[in-house]
């Protein structure tokens, strides 16, 4: 999980807590290697004006609608449809431990 929350940094300037259960995993292949990866809802409680690879990245913020329709893989689109499904769950637990 420490990785996720350093590249989430280092992609996208936001910092965060990653929920303790993944939302699922998929697997892709990156440099002849084949690796699986899990999908984390992240608290974001802070967005930096400047980030890691900003130079390389441009980060924006997109409605949930805008978003299904920009994600490329059918994986990434289950796992934000899964995503929107926990959300309201995650927010109240978030405000009962509060």
């Amino acid at each position: 999980m420490a990785t996720a929350v350093q590249e989430a940094w280092e992609e996208a300037g936001i910092r965060g807590v990653l929920h303790d259960r993944p939302l699922g995993c998929f697997q892709i292949s990156k440099r002849r290697r084949e690796l699986t990866v899990l999908g984390y809802l992240m608290h974001v409680y802070q967005v930096e004006d400047f980030w890691p690879e900003a130079h390389r990245r441009l980060r924006t913020w997109e409605t949930a609608t805008k978003t299904a329709c920009l994600l490329s893989r059918p994986v990434f689109q289950e796992l934000f449809t899964v995503a929107q499904e926990k959300l309201p769950d995650a927010l109240d637990e978030e405000t009962q431990s509060a």
